[in-house]
């Protein structure tokens, strides 16, 4: 059964990747402030991980959604893809990180704090995706094997989340795809229960607290944006993102809690309009800048992956 979803504008296009361009520099600049005493605003780069967990659930299913409509693709290609993209960045960023460490930890061995996640295990770990697994943080605790837990490979904090999205890539792919060798009724089970651990512990709970839902609700938006397109006019869909999103704001700046479904909703909100006024935009005006936003946006993975440890190197070095 195809999905008819309709195509992306250029606009809607660009505006998706100038969110996730933007989302990148608020991470850099939140964990900026902290490593350089200026102030600590956790709330500021965790809003960015909401919104990457937005437009992850967006893409992903929307772009696996279309291919299918559009020619055979099965789970092998998805996975293939999916291994490609996330894996082409983590390895580098995992050497890089090996890399910094290393020159810290020889330099000044007194200010590295992350002896205890640089070490070998640490780092297969994070190459197999099981940081902040459930199920053996759980084993580790219950026999006293620390050798099981697996946290974020020395200095690179935000790796815990790309092991949530792989997962949740990894559970959706298998849920909506086909497959050319049948699965039986043995092995159906079990396939699922593994795939759908971490998404599962993350639904409501987890680092994060509910980052699954975050995803579930970009999951959402693709297909309201598909049901809406063309209904709401134009100028209402620009007042609802902006009223969407003042609220958004309003809301963090008073709690200053960023990981909170409702934050997630007005952020979703926000979104989907976005998407609407854009969806209903013929071309991008001449005085964007489209090469520098889809430059961010190419760079935005490997930016997040890797900029905590320049942060520690920097914020330590005394020239």
């Amino acid at each position: 059964m195809k999905s008819n979803l309709p195509p992306l504008t250029e606009a809607s296009s660009l505006g998706l990747d100038l969110v996730r361009a933007l989302a990148a520099q608020l991470v850099v600049v939140g964990h900026g402030l902290v490593f350089f005493g200026i102030a600590d605003i956790p709330w500021l780069q965790n809003s960015a991980v909401l919104v990457f967990f937005l437009l992850s659930g967006f893409i992903i299913t929307y772009s696996t959604l279309r291919k299918k409509d559009s020619r055979i693709y099965e789970f092998k290609d998805y996975f293939v893809e999916r291994f490609a993209r996330i894996y082409v960045g983590l390895v580098p960023a995992l050497l890089f990180i090996l890399f910094v460490d290393t020159a810290v930890l020889r330099a000044i061995p007194e200010v590295y704090t992350y002896s205890d996640a640089f070490d070998t295990k640490t780092f297969l770990g994070n190459l197999l995706m099981l940081q902040d697994h459930p199920v053996l943080s759980s084993m580790a605790n219950r026999l006293d094997a620390p050798i099981l837990d697996v946290t974020s490979f020395g200095s690179g904090r935000p790796l815990w989340t790309v092991g949530v999205e792989w997962w949740l890539y990894l559970l959706f792919g298998w849920l909506v795809l086909p497959s050319r060798s049948k699965k039986s009724k043995i092995a159906i089970l079990p396939s699922f229960m593994i795939l759908a651990i971490i998404p599962a512990y993350n639904l409501m709970d987890g680092r994060g607290h509910g980052l699954t839902l975050v995803w579930m609700l970009g999951v959402a938006i693709v297909f309201l944006n598909a049901r809406l397109a063309n209904t709401v006019p134009k100028r209402y869909s620009a007042l609802a993102a902006l009223t969407f999103m003042a609220f958004a704001v309003g809301k963090l700046y008073l709690t200053r809690v960023a990981y909170d479904p409702h934050l997630a909703l007005l952020l979703a909100g926000a979104m989907l309009f976005a998407l609407l006024y854009l969806q209903a935009t013929a071309t991008v005006p001449r005085y964007v800048p489209t090469r520098s936003i889809r430059f961010g946006a190419l760079f935005s993975y490997s930016l997040y992956l890797v900029h905590y440890s320049i942060l520690v190197a920097l914020s330590h070095w005394n020239p």
